[in-house]
């Protein structure tokens, strides 16, 4: 309703190897958004050898809190990667809801800038 030119198709399945090229052939940009380390490998993976040409944005290293210097975006090829990169989850390093946030807008932003970039207007150059 908020935008009817969207096709959006959903999906209730365990994502694998095996059906994640299914899933997301048609997709212009896949975000990873997993929690567990192997799961997140798994889909990291499969994106980057069955779509090496597909914009691919992911959050790694959000864990704890503060330290809002240390969250960035890099670029590697058709990888984006949020977040500082280092910081793993751990009983003593929590994920806590304001760094999670701050890496999960930071891919909003990331997969807007990436389908908006021929609409540069409001981005400085």
């Amino acid at each position: 309703m908020i935008n009817p030119g969207l096709k959006i198709e959903s999906y209730d399945v365990f994502l694998t190897p095996e059906n994640v090229p299914v899933i997301f052939k048609d997709c212009d940009v896949v975000v990873e958004a997993f929690d567990k380390a192997d799961q997140k490998k798994m889909l990291i993976e499969t994106i980057l050898s069955s779509f090496p040409e597909k914009p691919l944005v992911i959050g790694l290293g959000m864990a704890g809190f503060g330290m809002n210097d240390t969250l960035k975006t890099v670029k590697n090829g058709n990888l984006y990667i949020c977040g500082d990169g280092v910081s793993e989850i751990a009983d003593d390093l929590p994920p806590i809801a304001p760094r999670v946030g701050i890496v999960a807008n930071m891919q909003a932003n990331t997969v807007l800038e990436i389908l908006l970039k021929e609409h540069d207007g409001n981005n400085p150059k």
